[in-house]
């Protein structure tokens, strides 16, 4: 009976859910046994604090790094990608291209939410 009473725990990853939020309304990134999602929201541009940075070959296919560079932290390039409105690192997030990098105190507390620690 308690092998039983544990079934409906069983299989309860939320990528085999139907309408699953992580199917629904983002993208959702797989590596190895973990995943993380992406949910698409609009993000007002502060021209004033905004930082236009040309990707150089070390930053080429590489947001994290950006990240790290602006924030002391590589976790945020998904918001660096989201506010360049980029989708495919490899196509879009190349060797010349201008983006924009949010400045940080807005980053880590506007644009990213209550989640992240200010260092």
């Amino acid at each position: 009976m308690a092998g039983n009473k544990f079934k409906l725990y069983e299989n309860k990853n939320s990528l085999s859910k139907k309408y699953s939020r992580m199917l629904n309304g983002g993208t959702v990134e797989i590596v190895g046994d973990k995943y993380g999602w992406w949910e698409r929201r609009d993000m007002e541009k502060d021209v004033a604090g905004d930082i236009k940075v040309t990707i150089n070959e070390i930053f080429h296919k590489k947001p994290h790094l950006v990240s790290y560079y602006y924030y002391q932290t590589p976790t945020l390039f998904w918001l660096i990608l989201q506010y360049n409105n980029i989708v495919d690192i490899d196509e879009e997030f190349i060797r010349g291209r201008v983006i924009t990098v949010p400045e940080k105190y807005r980053a880590l507390t506007e644009l990213a939410g209550n989640n992240v620690q200010i260092r």
